[in-house]
């Protein structure tokens, strides 16, 4: 006869932990997902939970390979590379994996970063992969201003130099900021020149 009854405060910690776990990852917007052995979606949190369900109808809770998921949520990486054979690698080799997808179908681009961890079984091999996607694309906006800026402020024949900087200063003081966005990022024709 077996005594586990000093084991139940212990279970009860692990669940505990377990639905913090959940509660995280069901309020963010990162897409997050479960991967079995064969890259089928085991789980999935909410943000993709829905959006799959939006992209097919349905309640998204159909159990779908990873292509397939990408395939529903417009998801590809860029340049045609093999995003499969990443995550396989990722369990053949027990190592995280890091890529970048683009999202298609809508009118803006989308940039993407994958982000899969190994979840390892009991006999200390790779069982399923944690999947993180992230949606990156406000980022990239917030790059593009940052090096416009940079091009405009610096100390160099081809800058504006410290009046820009004051100017900077006095916008962040009263609490706005300068950005420099681009013909595309206000909807003007990539044709357009000049100031925007």
């Amino acid at each position: 006869f077996l005594d586990l009854r000093p084991l139940v405060p212990l279970v009860r910690v692990l669940d505990r932990e377990r639905q913090k776990f959940v509660a995280v990852v069901n309020q963010s917007d990162t897409f997050v997902c479960v991967l079995g052995a064969s890259l089928e979606l085991l789980w999935t949190n909410h943000a993709m939970t829905t959006r799959l369900a939006d992209a097919a109808g349905g309640d998204g809770r159909e159990r779908h390979s990873i292509d397939e998921a990408f395939a529903r949520l417009g998801l590809e990486s860029p340049e045609g590379r093999g995003l499969r054979a990443s995550l396989e690698r990722s369990f053949r080799e027990n190592t995280v994996v890091h890529g970048e997808l683009r999202q298609s179908g809508e009118t803006e681009r989308r940039s993407f970063y994958l982000t899969a961890l190994p979840i390892l079984g009991p006999d200390g091999a790779p069982d399923e992969l944690l999947v993180l996607i992230q949606d990156l694309s406000e980022l990239e906006v917030l790059r593009k201003s940052q090096s416009r800026y940079r091009l405009f402020s610096e100390r160099s024949p081809d800058g504006m130099g410290m009046g820009l900087y004051y100017v900077k200063l006095a916008m962040e003081l009263s609490g706005g900021a300068i950005q420099f966005p681009s013909a595309a990022d206000v909807g003007l024709s990539e044709n357009y020149e000049g100031a925007v």
